[in-house]
């Protein structure tokens, strides 16, 4: 019987992982936590400005604007049909709110079809 001692020590930053056997082997493994950035009202209010002064934008049932993203992008879209959207080889196009791809780390918009406030 081989006997296995695991310490894992979580913080901020990191996961390290420490694995002793019996044959005082040892592993060491340090995961780094990707730190996501704090989703506030204000930041949500800012992109939805930014979105109503773009224009031609969808809504949802409830009034909310609708915004498009592909499983392997950075940002999000309010044209469905934007080329960047359908660029990266994305084997998907998934849609919902600003809070829900907010919450997926994606926060920064397509400049394609979100055009920059001048204010």
């Amino acid at each position: 019987m081989i006997g296995i001692l695991v310490y894992v020590l979580v913080t901020k930053k990191t996961c390290d992982i420490e694995i002793n056997n019996d044959d005082n082997k040892e592993i060491q493994i340090k995961i780094p936590i990707e730190e996501k950035e704090t989703i506030t009202k204000e930041k949500l209010e800012m992109a939805k400005q930014e979105i109503i002064e773009s224009g031609n934008y969808d809504v949802d049932f409830d009034g909310e604007i609708v915004v498009y993203w592909n499983t392997n992008g950075t940002k999000y879209h309010i044209d469905k049909n934007c080329p960047h959207l359908h660029n990266d080889n994305s084997p998907e196009i998934m849609y919902g709110t600003l809070k829900a791809v907010f919450q997926k780390g994606i926060t920064d918009p397509c400049r394609i079809c979100i055009k920059p406030s001048h204010n």
